[in-house]
């Protein structure tokens, strides 16, 4: 199986077909949200799970580097349509390109994190990535932009979190694996924390990547 991201110059990346090939263990159990086509909804590639708008949808981006979800900062997000299952070590990643500095703790991608992951910023617009209610601060690196396209990832092998911007190891600690099945929620957790700015390119995949993996995929 194949599975298609984009490179920092918004390229498809890989050999000849132009696609990513990651290792089997990884694609079997992938949640794959393709954002980057600019749907409201967006459709997993892998099992066919829709991400569905919830008070209000994002809007249709057009970039140089192709089309993304806009998502205003006050009530769009998207919601999968069935839970996230647990897995004992996972990778997490989006690109994003911030409309504003996103200072109140403004979610890119979560299931719940205080049972599940949190993908964000924190109050300082940097990026955050939380594990079954880790230390928000212990695991923080980067720095937002306005209107900058940052790719932001974070990783989980069953005792270190790793979080990376832009291909580079930006914080690490250690964290304790998920307890709870929750539906994902794209550019805000229900209710409130709504990211202002960008976000395409979705994927949850089982295993860990490697420093290099993640570069690569960068």
């Amino acid at each position: 199986m194949v599975i298609a991201l984009l490179n920092r110059q918004g390229k498809v990346y890989g050999q000849p077909p132009l696609t990513l090939r990651l290792a089997r263990p990884y694609l079997d159990r992938a949640e794959f949200f393709s954002l980057m086509n600019g749907e409201v909804y967006a459709q997993d590639i892998v099992k066919g799970n829709d991400l569905a708008p919830q008070a209000g949808s994002p809007s249709a981006s057009i970039t140089p580097w192709g089309k993304s979800l806009y998502f205003e900062g006050s009530a769009s997000h998207l919601q999968s349509a069935r839970n996230i299952a647990n897995l004992a070590t996972f990778t997490v990643m989006a690109w994003v390109r911030p409309a504003a500095l996103n200072t109140g703790y403004a979610r890119i991608l979560e299931t719940d994190y205080a049972t599940g992951f949190y993908l964000g910023g924190n109050v300082a617009s940097k990026y955050a990535w939380i594990i079954n209610n880790s230390t928000l601060e212990g695991c923080i690196g980067g720095q937002q932009v306005v209107g900058q396209r940052d790719f932001v990832c974070g990783t989980f092998d069953g005792t270190n979190r790793l979080l990376y911007v832009n291909g580079v190891l930006v914080g690490s600690s250690t964290a304790t694996a998920t307890s709870a099945n929750t539906k994902l929620n794209v550019g805000r957790i229900v209710g409130s924390f709504i990211w202002n700015g960008e976000i395409d390119t979705v994927g949850i995949f089982s295993g860990a990547f490697s420093a290099n993996t993640v570069w690569q995929i960068y």
